[in-house]
């Protein structure tokens, strides 16, 4: 399936992407783009930032509403995800879908997934390949 690209978004409504590449560097982010991508129902909107525990990707959906305006959508989907982090974060780093507990997602939009950098490097192919796992994790059957 044949994707479009993410391109940067400009906003024209009071949130501009400005305003946000300017408050997450504020806050000492780095590396700070907003995205955007149009898909089938609505629009992808991605924002990347580089912090000091790593890469940081959220993606949400948005859905067309009245007077080409956008509303709150749905969750995006995994081909979705995928495609933001594949797109916009570094190929050599791992990321993981970080879900804090309750009291932590103070502020987080419904219709958002948060990639985190994971540190360390999980997939290890030789311990993979004697415990029978491919490359993605899965146990084979034996």
């Amino acid at each position: 399936m044949t994707q479009s690209k993410f391109r940067e978004l400009k906003l024209d409504d009071p949130v501009t992407a400005a305003r946000i590449v300017e408050k997450f560097e504020a806050a000492g982010a780095r590396n700070v783009g907003v995205w955007h991508r149009n898909v089938g129902d609505g629009e992808l909107r991605c924002i990347v930032e580089e912090i000091p525990m790593g890469w940081h990707l959220s993606v949400t959906h948005a859905k067309r509403a009245k007077k080409g305006q956008m509303g709150p959508g749905r969750w995006p989907r995994w081909d979705e995800v995928w495609h933001a982090r594949t797109e916009l974060l570094p190929e050599e780093i791992d990321v993981v879908m970080h879900l804090p507990r309750e009291e932590d997602y103070a502020g987080m939009a419904d219709t958002t997934f948060h990639l985190a950098e994971y540190p360390d490097r999980v997939f290890d192919p030789a311990r993979a390949a004697t415990a029978g796992r491919t490359p993605s994790g899965l146990i084979l059957p034996r």
